[in-house]
């Protein structure tokens, strides 16, 4: 069984990883830039970051959604076997 918990606390720190790889890039293009040189193969870097970003976002943000998912279903699984409980004790 999936722990939904544990994948989510690592998309978490990829996502954390991530933001600061972005900031470096960012620093590192501003410094090519005030030196004159080509900044295409930098751009390019930051392009594919950033894309990885925004997949560890949507990723976590699924976990998340399962996470939600796996509770309401056990909330109503809880709720059904507490009434059958019920309605077993008052045919009793």
């Amino acid at each position: 069984m999936l722990d939904l918990n544990a994948e989510l606390e690592s998309a978490n720190i990829r996502i954390s990883e991530i933001e600061n790889s972005i900031a470096l890039q960012v620093r590192v293009l501003r410094r090519l830039s005030d030196r004159g040189m080509d900044r295409t193969l930098g751009e390019r870097m930051l392009d594919v970051r950033r894309h990885n970003l925004r997949q560890t976002i949507a990723r976590a943000g699924l976990i998340g959604t399962q996470i939600a998912t796996r509770s309401r279903l056990m909330n109503v699984a809880e709720r059904a076997t507490e009434r059958t409980i019920e309605l077993e004790d008052n045919l009793a």
